[in-house]
């Protein structure tokens, strides 16, 4: 999932102290006027991606990185995880969106897709993208859900606000926990093994300038220009003062009596999201999938939670090859009995529509 790739997902914001400013507007066509009259000011740049979908972003490492790991790889319905034709998402850490567009496909027009984002920059983006991609599916014939974006912070409930940190040239590490130390370890792990096959990185003259330097220099010559690299992208950012919410609070005011996926990627605020789930709320939750910091042995604390307190039977731990080593983590989570079932489910759809 996202994770310290020059990308990732965040958390939502509200009463923001600082507010990214605006380059500009740009001329354009009449057409492209007509193409982008759901845009405001702040939803550039655009792009297109693979499919013919027009998205706006905030870095653009983000767009290549998280449209392979989402829709090509599907990080998240990987380990016997599940989405099924009216099933409800809530997508804890939205980013621009692109999970959220994923899992509004997957569900289907019977189902239903939260996303919370509190960055305010990020959260325009959403919402542009959510629009965008409801003309798009409709233009191809293509199924979807509605799609609720939430701009607040999600947490444990025992904060009204927080603040958020939103870097700029990297809009998937913004977090309300910075550590500059860990991304830069992560990052470091990351780019050493990515550049050599331009794998997760958008392949552009930066990369390839990266990959051809990595081949034939020592690494005391490249980590520092590694490191630099990053230092510089974590220069770039903002504060924002964001108002919180919890899931169980999003799970009464948006009337989920059930929840078929939590995805969660918010940077090392694992644990107050978790701990804003009520026990009751827990056993509405049929699967989750999130990234995990382990820092100051965080993993096996999560890991515990989600046995113990969660009660999902089955609790599935993974690392990306390009991030062994570093502090970044998978965990995928499911409950057996409810997963034979919509196994049993499946399968008796897929029987009726061959019967017809």
């Amino acid at each position: 999932m996202p994770s310290v790739r020059v990308l990732k997902t965040h958390r939502l914001c509200h009463n923001s102290l600082v507010r990214t400013p605006h380059r500009g507007r740009h001329k354009s066509t009449a057409r492209q006027a007509k193409q982008q009259s759901i845009a405001c000011c702040a939803c550039k740049p655009v792009t297109n991606l693979p499919n013919g979908l027009t998205v706006c972003y905030a870095s653009k490492y983000d767009v290549t990185f998280l449209y392979r790991e989402i829709f090509a790889e599907q990080l998240y319905l990987q380990h016997g995880i599940k989405l099924e034709q009216g099933d409800t998402v809530v997508d804890v850490g939205g980013n621009i969106g692109f999970f959220a567009l994923f899992a509004a496909q997957q569900v289907g027009p019977s189902g239903q897709v939260v996303s919370a984002e509190p960055i305010p920059t990020l959260h325009e983006k959403l919402s542009y993208n959510i629009k965008s991609h409801q003309k798009w599916c409709a233009a191809q014939g293509v199924p979807t859900a509605s799609i609720t974006p939430i701009l607040a912070g999600v947490g444990s409930g025992q904060q009204q606000t927080m603040e958020f940190t939103f870097y700029t040239a990297a809009a998937g590490w913004s977090t309300m926990y910075p550590d500059d130390e860990e991304v830069q370890g992560a990052m470091q792990i990351f780019l050493e093994r990515s550049l050599s096959g331009l794998q997760g990185i958008d392949s552009s003259w930066l990369t390839s300038a990266g990959q051809l330097l990595q081949s034939i220099a020592p690494k005391w010559v490249t980590r520092p220009i590694e490191r630099l690299f990053v230092q510089n992208m974590l220069q770039q950012q903002e504060k924002h003062v964001c108002s919180m919410t919890t899931v169980s609070e999003i799970m009464q005011r948006h009337d989920l009596q059930h929840i078929s996926l939590l995805k969660i990627d918010v940077e090392r605020a694992e644990l107050d999201v978790l701990s804003g789930v009520s026990l009751l709320d827990w056993q509405r939750i049929s699967q989750l999938v999130m990234e995990v910091h382990d820092v100051q042995a965080r993993l096996h604390q999560i890991t515990n939670l989600l046995k113990h307190d969660a009660g999902f039977t089955s609790v599935i731990i993974t690392q990306d090859e390009q991030l062994t080593g570093s502090t970044i983590y998978n965990i995928y989570c499911s409950r057996q009995q409810e997963h034979s079932h919509r196994s049993n489910t499946t399968e008796s759809t897929k029987l009726m529509t061959a019967s017809h």
